[in-house]
């Protein structure tokens, strides 16, 4: 956003020029809220009057035109929508209803395999599944959605690139899948990816859409409005400024320090995640049969990275937060002791290293970069 510098200069000027009208209240804490509150939407309004906002992004919207362009008819993407079954479609232990012989009937040989379990070709399908959902994650992952916006393009490749590779597979079977299967998969991708691309798509809006930029500001400078009430110096509030914008950057920095550190301990004190891709599956396994929860088990079999990137997520909670919540506070006191040295070489960052102080582990599962996604990337990404 190219008015960011032009907005806060705006900004400070505006409430240096509020102070001068509020001198004789300058110790009234409640009145300065209240008055700052009065105008801060005028303010807001009026620097952003020419300007365009972000346009939200409409998921639904994109996906049912990308289904259409495919010819997939309404009635058959509405039917899909509603059953929900797309949901759960790496999951499912019979894929016989999306199975069709040329003669359009149901292949009957794959039911009777149902009760001595999964068939080859059902692996072969979910395999596929899962591969799919794998490749277009990464692929929507590796898009600067959170840098340069969302464009529907990006859910058109993956739609492609889907399409393309079930068409391969068909290609040399004695069975075609049926249309309620590719629809059914795509909407279970593009279910997988949502999340993540509203996520970018919020980080996005909130560096370049002036209207939430800015709303996003209205404490900060209500504290440099309440410094010049004080009657500090343009000097001094503009080095509160720096203060704050170097403070969300340094907290950030302790918490991407510590999820690093913490991984590399889990990585060499937990056993499970100290070996290689067999001695993993042998702890995933060995913790399924001692919840003796079949649905977990079946969830194994049909997709083992989902079901492994749980267990993950689990060890690394119960390591953080309950068996090793000691360890983990002195590493981040480490880090943050790491970071005040470093900036107390500088005069007045005070405030900053006083902030450090309050940083708490439970802040991890807010970070950019969390422990678990560490050992997961390090972890599976190179067995699935």
């Amino acid at each position: 956003m190219r008015k960011k510098s032009e907005f806060e200069n705006k900004l400070l000027q505006k409430s240096k020029e509020l102070t001068q009208k509020l001198k004789d209240k300058a110790k009234d804490e409640e009145e300065l809220q209240r008055q700052f509150g009065s105008v801060w939407s005028s303010w807001v309004a009026e620097l952003t009057a020419d300007t365009k906002p972000v346009k939200e992004i409409n998921l639904k919207k994109d996906q049912l035109i990308i289904l259409q362009e495919l010819r997939f008819g309404p009635s058959l993407i509405d039917e899909c929508k509603r059953s929900g079954r797309y949901k759960k479609i790496s999951e499912v232990g019979d894929y016989s209803v999306y199975m069709m012989t040329s003669s359009n009937q149901l292949i009957s040989f794959i039911q009777k395999h149902i009760s001595s379990g999964f068939s080859q070709e059902e692996q072969q399908i979910r395999l596929l599944i899962v591969q799919a959902e794998k490749d277009s994650l990464d692929a929507i992952k590796s898009k600067p959605v959170a840098a340069t916006g969302y464009t529907p393009t990006y859910l058109h490749e993956i739609a492609n690139h889907m399409t393309e590779n079930v068409q391969k597979f068909m290609s040399w079977r004695k069975y075609t899948l049926r249309k309620e299967f590719r629809v059914d998969l795509l909407l279970y991708v593009f279910c997988r990816a949502e999340s993540w691309l509203l996520e970018s798509h919020k980080k996005f809006k909130m560096s370049n859409d002036p209207i939430t930029y800015l709303g996003s500001k209205k404490t900060q400078y209500y504290t440099v409005f309440r410094s010049f009430c004080k009657e500090n110096s343009s000097v001094v509030v503009l080095g509160e400024l720096v203060c704050e914008k170097l403070k969300a950057s340094s907290i950030e920095a302790v918490y991407k320090k510590t999820a690093i550190d913490l991984a590399g301990r889990m990585r060499c004190n937990l056993p499970a995640f100290s070996g290689n891709r067999l001695n993993l599956e042998k702890h995933v396994l060995k913790s399924l049969a001692e919840k003796e929860n079949f649905d977990d088990v079946i969830l194994y079999i049909t997709n083992p990275r989902r079901q492994t990137e749980a267990y993950i997520k689990a060890e690394v909670e119960k390591y953080i937060f309950r068996d090793h919540k000691d360890e983990a506070v002195n590493i981040l006191k480490k880090n943050v002791d790491d970071i005040k040295t470093t900036e107390e070489i500088e005069k007045g960052f005070k405030s900053i290293t006083e902030k450090m102080s309050s940083l708490s582990p439970y802040k991890l599962k807010e970070s950019r970069q969390k422990p678990e996604e560490i050992l997961i990337d390090q972890l599976c990404n190179c067995c699935w």
